[in-house]
């Protein structure tokens, strides 16, 4: 592809995780047409040493997480669910008022972050304390050891989302330009339907 259309490419509204997946997936593709027709037997490459991710899934396999954080993680994410959330919307709501149209809370809505924080929410409070209810205080072994990491990785990452959230709430309340653009949009999108 040529420079002008990749970014005639990226200047359509489509979202980076779909990009993200197409490469991922065109990897995918090439590692096995690279498997199947054999190419590493014929480029004759040096063998690689991986014994440094062994070492690395070993080390992180051998941290156990002390179940206490589980009631540590379910208490920050119920504040979030019971502070953030009802707040954002109504600092929207006001933002919306402000400009007399519903386009606002609209955007707002359609953001996917904002779609998702609230389940995302909800499943790692209910699911961190259920193993906490379920795991004695003296360690954590097999499933119950992975079920711990996975309430600390969906932790981090709702973390993160929030981080991306409050950064598009901020735009909402200090960036003129962006809600004038949104009225805007909605406005042509209304002659366009007439």
């Amino acid at each position: 592809m040529t420079k002008k259309k990749i970014k005639a490419l990226m200047k359509k509204n489509i979202p980076p995780y779909i990009y993200c997946g197409v490469v991922f997936l065109l990897g995918i593709l090439l590692g096995y047409l690279l498997g199947f027709f054999r190419i590493h037997e014929y480029a004759k490459l040096p063998a690689l040493n991986f014994s440094w991710s062994f070492d690395f899934i070993s080390t992180v396999t051998s941290l156990t997480p002390n179940p206490k954080f589980l009631s540590d993680i379910a208490a920050f994410e119920a504040v979030l669910l019971a502070f953030f959330i009802p707040l954002s919307i109504e600092i929207v709501s006001k933002i919306s008022e402000r400009y007399k149209s519903e386009v606002i809370i609209s955007a707002f809505d359609s953001i996917w972050e904002n779609k998702i924080l609230p389940w995302l929410l909800i499943f790692n409070i209910i699911f961190a304390i259920s193993l906490r209810f379920l795991v004695n205080d003296d360690g954590l072994l097999g499933f119950w050891k992975i079920c711990a990491w996975i309430v600390f990785v969906v932790f981090i990452g709702t973390a993160v989302i929030i981080f991306r959230a409050i950064a598009k709430l901020k735009k909402y309340m200090t960036n003129v330009d962006y809600i004038l653009e949104k009225l805007s949009q909605n406005a042509k999108e209304i002659v366009k339907q007439k």
